[in-house]
């Protein structure tokens, strides 16, 4: 989590802030969906969430947990945010790349580039 420094005569990038957040998802080809929503429950909540939240060093997903040390005030700067920094660089609000983007994505997950260069080059050709 990092806020921006304001700029005299611009918006008040010091009530901006970005944080960063992983995700845990479960595929329709998933053999056991209940399963693995309990695991994902079990990730992101109660003393598994703690001991991950004190060793990385980050912001906990419970927020029945507390930040470790290291992270002090970080919790009271989110919830003071008023004007958030776009996730992405806003790309999720272009109408016309982000969907083409997203099939990008969900084409990687699946497996269907062979290479690191295979995905690139079809992201290249988006623009």
């Amino acid at each position: 989590m990092f806020n921006y420094p304001g700029v005299e005569g611009k918006d008040d990038l010091a009530a901006s802030a970005y944080a960063g957040a992983n995700s845990i998802a479960i595929t329709d080809y998933c053999e056991n969906k209940q399963a693995a929503f309990d695991l994902a429950m079990m990730i992101v909540t109660g003393e598994i969430d703690q001991q991950m939240a004190n060793e990385a060093g980050q912001i906990p997903a419970d927020p029945a947990n507390q930040a470790p040390a290291s992270q002090d005030g970080t919790v009271e700067v989110l919830k003071a945010t008023t004007a958030p920094l776009a996730w992405n660089m806003g790309i999720g609000e272009n109408a016309d790349l982000y969907p083409k983007l997203d099939e990008c994505v969900i084409q990687l997950f699946e497996g269907k580039f062979a290479t690191g260069a295979d995905f690139a080059k079809a992201l290249d050709g988006l623009y």
